[in-house]
């Protein structure tokens, strides 16, 4: 419901009440004019129950429930032919004229409920009105029941009251009677036409404007001043003509209020004659629409910027209902067509498509309706007379109840495509013909370069085991005369021993001794280096010290570079440990010290050094990709020449 809290006991069993289980289903999913019709019952003070949808299903006030009796609470949500057989006979008549649009009003009806224990003989005074919907379809009927058993034992009495209070009851009654008859009332007015005295309650004077404590003292013309300009015109002549032909007031209208806002109410009254047949009383009530307005104007804008962005797709949208008519296409759909939107509206699929094509595509169309989305290219007529290739899709729209009805086709022109696949496969066949001509030359010539590569690979590495020897060459000078030294030390020593011991001198013995193993360790230093600078064999990578590397090739290092060179090492702290092959490092330092060695023939400066460095990608140029991180730099620079440019 959208009105505020009642705090009535009807209204809170209604807010309870699991309605799922009811001919109305869950209350979150009824549409508006029933919660409008509900809002309405539960907050008027007269006894009023609504009857809604094909079963009739009862929803009521407080006012209605006490008047039912022991009935209630069992009759809400429930049918009325459930709760009420004992008047089938007496309903089912008015029940079809109502939902044929008609009103009944019943006076002094009498009825037999049982309530507080007991039967109890009742009169009531019932109208019967139909409540329409959205789409202006009679889809309830609103009753009120007013209990007349105190007015029909004072009978005698109010016949012996002066005229001008049966008139004044009489008054009233018309108004209530109005009022009631009046459906999705929820603001009320009484104008006495001959005096000019517009009488309205709170809510009505309040949506025109008119101070509520002065709702029965001001004439029409105060009323009439808060409808729209625009709108004031029709109102007027609306009210004239219903007073001059007697026929209903029904009108929608704005109003413009104090803060500038505009809303809208829904206005329905009559206008009732005197005994003379002269116009005496105008008598309606009102809704505000404002809400609903708002909501429509919503939905037309979606509705419309819904049909911009579909219309501004390059691919066909249509949709069709269950009896396979179109209500629904984009611009795209109606030039591949040739068609204005109302030459294909409501055509059906064979009469756009023709018999041939359509009894091609039946069987996807029958598989969409039962709710089965397809996809399928296929051949299509366009507006120029020649036939498209287009992918074409039916994606089925169910409603609320799980049913289908209809479905949204959704077509891609692929005629330009095919035609480039044609194209490309005739261009594929003559290059197929000229590839094949060119095979073989461009395997001679492949297979020319790959032994012309063999050749080079084999010159570079024998340049390199040159080099390799040149080196050697040149070490084994120096080797041979540092070994020499060595040998003479422990010659010497053992010769200084021996001596010693022939002459029976043991006291320095010891001194010779650790002279003899100090030059023997020498030695077997200079052999490990020259081991590790020989050995050939397979990668083994070890977590390895690249400044004690660099520390244990240093001699190397100076005897290789010559003496017209001077040699710098800068080691760097905490530097990481590497996971590699220490004889391949070894191998690729002594290269670099060679060919900085080559470089500087006049002499020079040459450079090794260690540094830990993070490289972020940007900095990075190899031949090889290298992700970014941390790494450790190993340097050889020299002064020299520098390489040739070929």
């Amino acid at each position: 419901m959208n009105g505020t809290s009642t705090g009535s006991e009807a209204a809170a069993l209604i807010k309870r009440l699991d309605w799922a289980q009811s001919p109305l289903g869950e209350a979150s999913e009824w549409p508006q004019s029933l919660r409008t019709a509900v809002d309405i019952v539960v907050h008027s003070p007269m006894p009023m129950v609504l009857l809604w949808g094909p079963q009739l299903t009862q929803l009521y006030n407080d006012g209605f429930a006490q008047l039912i009796g022991s009935k209630h609470p069992g009759a809400l949500g429930q049918p009325a032919h459930h709760t009420w057989p004992e008047l089938e006979s007496f309903a089912a008549p008015v029940y079809d004229a109502v939902l044929g649009g008609q009103v009944r009003t019943f006076s002094e009806q009498r009825f037999v409920l049982h309530r507080q224990g007991c039967d109890t003989e009742i009169w009531l005074d019932l109208t019967y009105s139909p409540v329409r919907d959205e789409s202006c379809r009679v889809a309830g009927i609103l009753v009120t029941a007013i209990e007349t058993n105190e007015r029909r034992s004072k009978t005698l009495e109010l016949q012996q009251r002066s005229e001008e209070s049966l008139k004044a009851q009489h008054n009233t009654e018309q108004r209530l009677q109005l009022a009631l008859a009046a459906t999705d009332a929820v603001g009320t007015w009484d104008w006495d036409i001959g005096e000019d005295r517009f009488i309205a309650d709170a809510h009505f004077a309040y949506l025109h404007g008119v101070d509520p404590n002065d709702s029965s003292l001001l004439p029409i013309s105060a009323y009439l001043h808060g409808v729209h300009p625009e709108d004031r015109g029709t109102v007027t002549r609306s009210i004239k003509h219903c007073i001059t032909h007697g026929t209903e007031y029904a009108e929608e209208y704005r109003l413009q209020q104090a803060d500038g806002q505009v809303r809208w109410v829904f206005a329905r009254g009559r206008c009732y004659k005197d005994h003379h047949g002269r116009p005496a009383r105008f008598l309606g009530a009102a809704l505000d629409l404002t809400e609903r307005k708002n909501t429509e104007q919503a939905l037309r804008q979606s509705q419309t910027e819904l049909q911009l962005i579909i219309n501004a797709m390059p691919v066909l949208i249509g949709y069709v209902d269950h009896d396979q008519r179109f209500r629904l296409n984009n611009s795209a759909y109606l030039e591949w067509y040739g068609k204005t939107p109302q030459e294909l509206y409501g055509k059906t699929i064979r009469e756009v498509l023709g018999d041939e094509v359509y009894a091609g595509r039946a069987d996807k169309i029958a598989a969409a309706l039962k709710g089965k989305a397809c996809s399928f290219m296929t051949v299509t007529p366009h507006r120029d007379g020649r036939p498209r290739h287009a992918l074409m899709k039916y994606l089925p729209r169910f409603s609320s109840d799980g049913s289908v009805n209809g479905f949204y086709i959704f077509v891609i022109d692929e005629t330009e495509r095919k035609l480039t696949e044609e194209a490309l496969r005739h261009l594929n066949e003559n290059l197929e013909e000229r590839v094949a001509q060119r095979t073989q030359a461009l395997a001679e010539a492949n297979q020319r370069l790959q032994n012309e590569m063999f050749e080079r690979e084999r010159a570079e590495d024998a340049l390199r085991h040159a080099q390799k020897m040149e080196a050697v060459g040149q070490l084994t000078g120096g080797i041979a005369h540092d070994f020499n030294n060595m040998l003479t030390g422990i010659i010497g020593s053992l010769d200084l021993m021996q001596r010693y011991i022939a002459a029976g001198r043991s006291d320095d013995i010891g001194r010779f001794a650790d002279a003899a193993v100090s030059s023997a360790h020498r030695a077997a230093a200079l052999t490990h280096r020259l081991l590790a600078f020989s050995r050939r064999q397979s990668l083994d990578r070890r977590p390895t010290d690249p400044n004690q590397l660099v520390a244990s090739l240093e001699d190397l290092f100076r005897r290789t570079k010559g003496a017209h060179i001077e040699l710098k090492v800068q080691l760097g702290k905490d530097i990481w440990p590497v996971n590699t092959d220490a004889s391949q490092l070894e191998n690729a330092l002594l290269n670099l010290v060679i060919n900085a060695r080559d470089a500087m023939p006049d002499g020079g400066e040459l450079l090794i050094e260690t540094a830990n460095s993070y490289l972020d990608g940007t900095d990075i140029t190899t031949l090889e990709p290298v992700k970014a991180g941390d790494y450790v730099m190993l340097g050889v620079s020299d002064n020299g020449s520098g390489m040739a440019p070929k």
